[in-house]
């Protein structure tokens, strides 16, 4: 493997002819990763074994996005390069830990301000990916449609469960929870729990392995209250740069859904009931 990912990087010319050391990490769900070390500083290297040229596209332009345009900490995108059919995303090396309460409250403060920078429409550049999920990302003026065709649907449909699919006509119920709330189209993290976020050497938070596309932002905010959830100081730093609206916690359910959907696709079992549970909850509910 090591001869493969020098190659990899020669080829972006991020390495020359000497000796490199590449060491296997955590990259996520469905990506090899490795810490490789050499002459120059340490770079983070993700791999996937696919034909599809443009696999790593959209996430070394979310990383970017939320960088250079939200003022996010994110490992630096320096290259994107491919060796037959295995892909690689070459990212600077964070040395990261747990995040301080200080850190978690700077990160709420980062991502408020993150959600200022907003589009005309909902949507992103292209498709990407949600873990192994691809995630539609046309272009669409108005959220509640967005959300509904773009993400509830096409995650009910794929789970083709009779006791999910059965609701699709009843899903324009979500459009109850704007009758008064109307969200600007927010840059998103779109995959922001606590497997997603971590401390560097300052004890400053970095953001990785997002799903980024523009929506409400209340979705950021409502899978971070999943799978565990962020501490108290991560809200509070949120809330002193940008208070989130009153309605949200109606909002947050439906958001939840979606993510307990694409865990069900993923990974099945008791996340396909859940999901069933949660819908007929968000459903009842409004």
């Amino acid at each position: 493997m090591t001869a493969l990912i020098q190659q990899l990087l020669q080829q972006c010319q991020l390495a020359g002819e000497e000796r490199l050391t590449a060491t296997p990490c955590h990259g996520g769900q469905i990506n090899q990763a490795y810490r490789v070390e050499g002459s120059g500083p340490s770079l983070f290297v993700k791999l996937q074994r696919t034909d599809d040229a443009d696999f790593f596209t959209e996430e070394a332009r979310a990383l970017t996005e939320l960088s250079e345009v939200g003022g996010l900490s994110t490992p630096k995108v320096l290259a994107q390069s491919a060796v037959g059919d295995v892909q690689a995303l070459v990212l600077t090396w964070c040395d990261l830990s747990g995040l301080p309460a200080a850190g978690f409250f700077m990160a709420g403060q980062q991502l408020a301000r993150c959600h200022q920078v907003t589009q005309t429409s909902c949507g992103w550049y292209a498709d990407n990916l949600l873990g192994t999920t691809v995630q539609p990302n046309d272009w669409q003026s108005n959220w509640g449609d967005f959300f509904i065709e773009q993400r509830l649907t096409p995650l009910i449909h794929q789970l083709d469960e009779p006791a999910l699919t059965r609701r699709l006509p009843d899903l324009t119920a979500f459009h109850d929870c704007f009758r008064e709330y109307q969200p600007a189209a927010s840059l998103l993290h779109g995959d922001l729990w606590s497997g997603n976020l971590a401390g560097d050497k300052q004890g400053r938070p970095v953001f990785f392995d997002p799903a980024s596309y523009y929506g409400d932002r209340e979705t950021d905010l409502a899978l971070t209250e999943l799978f565990g959830g962020f501490p108290a100081e991560f809200y509070q730093g949120y809330e002193a740069v940008w208070p989130l609206d009153a309605g949200y916690p109606r909002r947050r359910p439906w958001y939840q859904l979606y993510h307990i959907l694409n865990h069900a696709l993923i990974f099945g079992g008791a996340y396909l009931s859940d999901a069933q549970h949660r819908l007929e909850r968000v459903l009842h509910d409004n």
